[in-house]
């Protein structure tokens, strides 16, 4: 068991995730992670994220007479889903 202190960063409380950790659980840069409080203690885990390009651009295509609404969905999109163009 490693011990790690809670420090300030802005508005948020920090904590370093020990190397352990992060080499067992693959945890990168930039990933999502889920927090869940269990009992007096909390459970990590990867977020899960749907990844169904195909599904995003069925949504899309059918928000042809909405453009505004197909563009406000498509902005959300994460870097990796840049691939579905704007409609225009």
């Amino acid at each position: 068991m490693e011990i790690r202190k809670v420090f300030r960063s802005g508005n948020s409380l920090v904590v370093s995730l020990p190397k352990e950790v992060v080499d067992v659980l693959s945890i990168k840069e930039g990933q999502h992670l889920t927090f869940e409080i269990k009992g007096n203690g909390v459970v990590v885990r990867h977020q899960q994220k749907p990844r169904n390009i195909e599904t995003l651009r069925r949504l899309v295509g059918c928000l042809k007479d909405h453009e505004d609404i197909a563009n406000a969905i498509l902005s959300l999109r994460d870097e990796e889903d840049r691939e579905v163009e704007p409609l225009e």
